[in-house]
């Protein structure tokens, strides 16, 4: 319940000490009125928080239909972030493609498969993001391969993103 979200529990040490017996009843609880998601801090690796986790893009011959990813950085961090496409048989653009996202606040990235005549083949497929704690005063400008080395001693993070095509 501390105010500093570092100070309080990881969702693992919970899980485990509710996996080792641990009842709660109604006393144990005190009546709290905060919620249990509100007292919990994120996973450590975890740096930006995507919605959706799943992107849909429909598939109309001949046309680009963009969809919006937001990229929440809850942590006191500036998180830089980097997107790739690992396939090349699907062509996307990812605008911006690369930033840095500022504490305590949300960046909207537009992914869109680019216009062809035929249904792509596979029914999905992953656009892999890279994220890193990065200092503040880096720009989208700074971001190089290296922000995103985990062995310079940088909290690294990498997600695919699963797109799905829809008809």
């Amino acid at each position: 319940m501390a105010e500093d979200s570092r100070s309080r529990p990881f969702i693992w040490d919970i899980v485990d000490q509710l996996n080792n017996g641990m009842e709660s009843t109604e006393e144990d609880i005190g009546g709290a009125n905060e919620s249990m998601v509100d007292q919990i801090s994120p996973y450590e690796w975890e740096l930006l928080s995507l919605d959706p986790l799943e992107l849909c893009l429909p598939f109309e011959p001949n046309t680009q239909i963009p969809r919006t990813l937001q990229l929440t950085n809850e942590r006191d961090d500036h998180i830089a972030f980097i997107a790739h496409t690992a396939n090349a048989h699907y062509k996307y653009r990812v605008e911006p493609s690369q930033g840095v996202v500022p504490p305590q606040s949300r960046c909207s990235v537009t992914v869109t498969l680019l216009a062809r005549h035929k249904a792509p083949v596979m029914p999905t497929d992953k656009i892999a993001l890279w994220m890193a704690r990065v200092e503040e005063g880096v720009s989208a400008e700074g971001i190089d391969p290296t922000t995103f080395d985990a062995d310079t001693g940088g909290l690294v993070d990498e997600v695919d993103l699963t797109v799905v095509f829809t008809t």
